[in-house]
Formats: C-alpha cells, structure tokens, sequence
C-alpha cells in the first residue's frame, strides 16, 4: 500500500485520481450522456460532478474516491491528509484536488 509520506506521494495519488476522471468522463455530472433535463445516469452510479468549460475543480463523491484511491495501492486516509495539508499538492495542481461536499 503506497503512504503519502511527501509531496510527491501525494502528487501520484492526486494524478491517479484525475486519470481516472479523465478516463471516465461521463460518470460525473457536468460532463454525462444526455442532456441536463434527461442524464443518462452512468451504470455504476455518479462518481461527481465536473463541469465541461471552465472548470476549476473535479467533485468527487467521497465514497468513490475512496474506491479509486484503494484500486491505485494508496493509503486513504494519508492521501486526504496530505491534501489537506499545506502545501502537499504543488500549487499548480491545487485545482484537481478533491473536495467534499454535497453532490
């Protein structure tokens, strides 16, 4: 099981994440088949929300997030600890961290 024990374990985690996203697109709101008033809703549920254009985050239901970073090898709980932390995700990647919230 891979730690955050650095920055850089917490970059490959966070990298981890948004390849997934970016594989699976259309599992998050913002960015489904279908259209506003009509989603097709993915098969194996919403991972999110993520809008198509100027977006500047990706929300991620927590539980899938979870699920993602556990497939990748990595320590759950030390990854979200280290994004919290200051400064564990260089800056310019700040904008792909994930958020919690109500989807």
């Amino acid at each position: 099981m891979l730690v955050a024990k650095n920055k850089f374990g917490a970059t490959v985690a966070l990298q981890t994440v948004y390849d997934w996203a970016v594989a699976n697109q259309t599992s998050f709101w913002g960015r489904h088949q279908g259209s506003d008033t009509d989603p097709r809703t993915p098969i194996h549920g919403w991972a999110g929300a993520w809008k198509s254009k100027d977006w500047n985050y990706i929300a991620y239901i927590e539980e899938k997030l979870h699920e993602i970073l556990k497939a990748g090898g990595f320590d759950t709980e030390a990854i979200i600890k280290a994004d919290h932390a200051e400064e564990a995700i260089p800056c310019h990647l700040r904008k792909l961290s994930p958020r919690r919230g109500k989807f």
